[in-house]
């Protein structure tokens, strides 16, 4: 297949130690594509319950200074952790985090989504929220998350891609885009088993040809394993020392997926690399492009 050269990369932050290492994956990836960045921060500006002498001096000033200083200090973290040849924007979105990502990737027509996730589970998760989940459910782009795991471990070459083949459409697509961001990569296939003495008969060889892009098949090769959970494939991909996992989005299904963050969502959480992630959306917009045109050079 033809490469992938994006040549806008939105990159969404909070200051914080994973979005920091989000922000260096997308300089490195904007650097070597030759694309620019425009990196967002988004913040409804009303301080927390309480009355702490930060809340209290928060409360009476005005958004609009509240909106500059957030600006300065954006440029300073934008100019400290970016390549100096990267090419960026910055903007502070009065808004909530989620939405203003995803809104100012369709504005911006950015080629990816790039972002950082705090990895919160149970109660924590359930009352504060995912909003790397949000923006992966709702984008439509691919989105490049990169969890606390990932920010330890920072590897930008893409050498390794492993993709658990579940025959989604969302699925093939998020392998189709990474292995075109890294045309010369190695491509790992991991088919759960389930318990099977012959997991890959004819009827299901055929199943698989079928779903790979045809294209890809030449560089892929299988692994078969038990009945993986997320956080298997997570820890397969650190043991092989994967450098991007792709992954079609899993819609919630039940509490469980509330509490602990979907399929998707944990592998991101328990991942050592980045993960690139399609949904339907983005998928459609995918296929849109291709038919007419698009903002990636091939």
């Amino acid at each position: 297949m033809e490469p992938i050269h994006p040549k806008l990369l939105l990159v969404a932050t909070d200051f914080s130690a994973p979005a920091t290492q989000a922000l260096r994956y997308a300089s490195a990836l904007a650097d070597r594509h030759g694309a620019q960045l425009v990196v967002v921060y988004a913040d409804d500006f009303i301080p927390p319950l309480g009355e702490m002498p930060d809340d209290v001096r928060r409360r009476s000033t005005p958004i609009k200074d509240l909106v500059a200083a957030a600006h300065e200090q954006l440029v300073a973290h934008v100019e400290a952790n970016v390549s100096s040849w990267v090419p960026f924007t910055v903007r502070v979105a009065v808004r909530g985090a989620a939405e203003a990502i995803v809104g100012a990737a369709k504005e911006s027509k950015a080629d990816f989504i790039v972002m950082g996730t705090h990895g919160r589970t149970g109660f924590r998760r359930l009352l504060v929220g995912s909003v790397c989940e949000a923006v992966v459910r709702t984008a439509s782009v691919p989105v490049i998350a990169v969890s606390p795991l990932a920010a330890e471990h920072p590897e930008y070459d893409i050498r390794k891609i492993v993709c658990v083949v579940d025959y989604s459409a969302e699925c093939a697509e998020a392998l189709r885009v990474a292995a075109g961001l890294a045309p010369d990569a190695r491509i790992v296939l991991v088919k759960p088993d389930d318990g099977e003495r012959h997991p890959l008969d004819g009827d299901k060889l055929a199943q698989l040809r079928a779903w790979l892009p045809a294209d890809l098949a030449a560089r892929c090769e299988m692994r078969f394993a038990g009945a993986f959970t997320p956080e298997n494939v997570a820890t397969f991909a650190g043991l092989i020392g994967a450098d991007l996992i792709a992954a079609g989005f899993t819609p919630r299904r039940g509490i469980g997926d509330v509490l602990l963050g979907t399929g998707t969502d944990r592998i991101v959480q328990h991942s050592e690399c980045p993960v690139l992630v399609m949904n339907a959306s983005a998928l459609r917009e995918q296929e849109v492009a291709a038919g007419v045109s698009c903002s990636c050079e091939a």
